[in-house]
C-alpha cells in the first residue's frame, strides 16, 4: 500500500502545474525521493535525438554531471526499464567511462512512453553501495513514469494551446472589429479555459 500512497502524493504534486520546465523538476524530484536515489536525470526526445533536459540531486538542486550513455541507449533501443544492482560489475555497463568515473553502483531507469512511442527517459542512480535499488524500486518508477508521461503530454498540449492563443490574437489584431468581436472573444475564451484547466484528483475522503 505504501507505494500507492506515495504515488498519490506524487500525482497531486505533478498535476498542480502545466508549465513544462516546472513539471520536469517536480517529476525528477519525486522520482529521486521515491527511489531513495542520490541523483536523477530526465532526457526528452527532440526530433530524432534525446537531449538532457534536467539533472538534479537529492537536495532538489540542479547539477552538472554526466550519466551513463550506455544505459540510456539500452533503454531507448529496447523501450524497456533498466535495473542494475552494481553497475561496476554488470557486464552490460561496467566498461562505460561514466560509470568508472562517477563510481555509480545502483542505477534504475525507465522510458517515458506514450503508446508505443518513447518520448523521454527517467534515470536515477546512487554511489552509496550496491543493491540500493530493488524490484520494488523498479515497480515504483514504472508506475510513476506512466503517470509522468501523461502529465508531460498534458503540459505540452497546454504549451501548444498558449502559443496558438498568442498567434490567434496577433492575427486577429489587424482589425479591432475581428479581434474584439463576440465570435472571436468566444474562441479566445474557449482556448483559455482549455489551456487553464487542471486535472483534479479526488480527495482522500472522496468516493473510492
Amino acid at each position: 500500500m505504501q507505494i500507492f500512497e506515495t504515488l498519490y502524493d506524487v500525482v497531486q504534486d505533478m498535476v498542480s502545474t502545466l508549465e513544462i520546465e516546472e513539471l520536469l523538476k517536480r517529476v525528477l524530484d519525486n522520482a529521486i525521493q521515491g527511489a531513495n536515489a542520490e541523483r536523477g536525470f530526465i532526457l526528452i526526445k527532440e526530433g530524432d535525438d534525446f537531449s538532457l533536459r534536467i539533472a538534479r540531486n537529492i537536495d532538489r538542486k540542479d547539477i552538472e554531471t554526466e550519466l551513463s550513455k550506455t544505459v540510456v541507449k539500452e533503454i531507448i533501443d529496447g523501450k524497456k526499464p533498466v535495473l542494475t544492482f552494481d553497475a561496476t560489475l554488470d557486464p552490460r555497463f561496467k566498461n562505460a567511462p561514466s560509470i568508472a568515473m562517477s563510481d555509480v553502483r545502483s542505477i534504475c531507469a525507465v522510458p517515458l512512453l506514450l503508446g508505443e512511442n518513447i518520448v523521454g527517459v527517467i534515470y536515477v542512480d546512487s554511489s552509496r553501495g550496491k543493491g540500493l535499488f530493488t524490484s520494488d524500486t523498479l515497480k515504483f518508477l514504472v508506475l510513476f513514469s506512466n503517470l509522468a508521461s501523461i502529465a508531460f503530454k498534458n503540459a505540452k498540449n497546454y504549451s501548444s494551446l498558449k502559443e496558438e492563443h498568442k498567434i490567434l490574437k496577433r492575427r486577429a489584431g489587424f482589425g479591432e472589429i475581428v479581434g474584439e468581436s463576440p465570435p472571436m472573444q468566444r474562441v479566445f475564451n474557449l482556448i483559455e479555459k482549455a489551456a487553464g484547466s487542471h486535472a483534479n484528483l479526488p480527495s482522500r475522503g472522496g468516493h473510492s
